[in-house]
C-alpha cells in the first residue's frame, strides 16, 4: 500500500509548539498545497506566470479565472463575467503587478544591454542580441525597444521653463561674464533616448501623458538617479 501523506498534519508537526496558532497553521499550510489559492498566488508572484492571456472583451470569465494587463494580473470576482474591464472592482482584483516574477524582475538592472532587455520582456516585443548599428558595432538590427545614447553638450547658458532643461551658470573670467552669450536653440540635456514603436506606445494609454507615464514607470526603477532621458517612437 502506497502511503498517503497528510500535508496539513505534517505542516502542524512541523511548526514549533509556540507557532501553532490558528493564523500561523492556516498560513503555512495554504503555502504547502499546490492546490490551493495562496500558494498559486505565492508561486506567480515569484516566478511569475504567462498561463493566461490578455483580457478579452468577448470571453466570458467565470469566478477564479485570472487574465493579464499591461499594469498587471487580475482575478475574476464572479461567473458571467463579460465585457467588465478590468478596473472594474466590482468584478475583478488585482493580484500582480506584473506577469514578471520577482526571481527574474531582481535581474533587471539600467544597464544598456540589461535595460533593453528588460523593457522588451515587459512590454512583449522582440529583443535582439548586438552588434546593433552604428554606432554600437555597425552592423545586426536593433531590438523593437532600443536604447541610443548621446552626450550632452552645453555651450552657452540656456533658459528653459525647467531646471532641468536649463544650463549652469559658470564665471568666465577670462572675458569678465557670469556666462557665455545666450543661445536661443540648446543642445539635448538627455543622457539617452528610449525607442519604442509607435504602435506599442500608443496601446500603453488613451493619451501622451498617460503612454509617457507608463513606460517611465518601469523604466524609472531600473535608471540610476540623475540619468535623464528622453522618449522617442518611430
Amino acid at each position: 500500500m502506497v502511503p498517503v501523506l497528510n500535508v496539513d498534519q505534517q505542516v502542524i508537526e512541523l511548526l514549533p509548539g509556540d507557532e501553532r496558532t490558528v493564523n500561523s497553521i492556516v498560513l503555512a499550510q495554504s503555502l504547502a498545497d499546490d492546490n490551493k489559492q495562496l500558494n498559486r498566488r505565492f508561486q506567480y508572484f515569484m516566478n511569475g506566470s504567462t498561463d493566461f492571456g490578455y483580457w478579452d472583451v468577448t470571453v466570458t470569465y467565470s469566478k477564479g479565472d485570472l487574465v493579464r494587463m499591461l499594469d498587471g494580473e487580475y482575478e475574476s470576482l464572479a461567473n458571467a463575467n463579460l465585457a467588465n474591464p478590468t478596473t472594474d472592482s466590482a468584478w475583478w482584483v488585482k493580484v500582480l503587478d506584473s506577469f514578471i516574477g520577482v526571481s527574474e524582475s531582481t535581474k533587471f538592472s539600467g544597464k544598456y544591454l540589461n535595460l533593453t532587455w528588460a523593457l522588451n520582456r515587459i512590454f512583449g516585443t522582440t529583443f535582439r542580441q548586438p552588434p546593433y548599428p552604428s554606432p554600437y558595432g555597425g552592423s545586426g538590427t536593433f531590438s523593437d525597444i532600443y536604447v541610443t545614447n548621446r552626450d550632452i553638450v552645453r555651450t552657452s547658458f540656456v533658459m528653459y521653463p525647467t531646471a532641468a532643461a536649463s544650463s549652469k551658470m559658470y564665471p568666465t573670467f577670462s572675458t569678465g561674464f557670469m556666462f557665455n552669450p545666450p543661445a536661443y536653440a540648446g543642445a539635448s540635456t538627455f543622457y539617452f533616448y528610449i525607442n519604442v514603436p509607435t504602435a506599442v506606445f500608443n496601446a500603453l494609454g488613451a493619451s501622451a501623458d498617460i503612454r509617457e507615464a507608463t513606460l517611465r514607470s518601469y523604466v524609472d526603477r531600473l535608471v540610476p538617479a540623475g540619468l535623464v532621458y528622453g522618449i522617442l517612437t518611430y
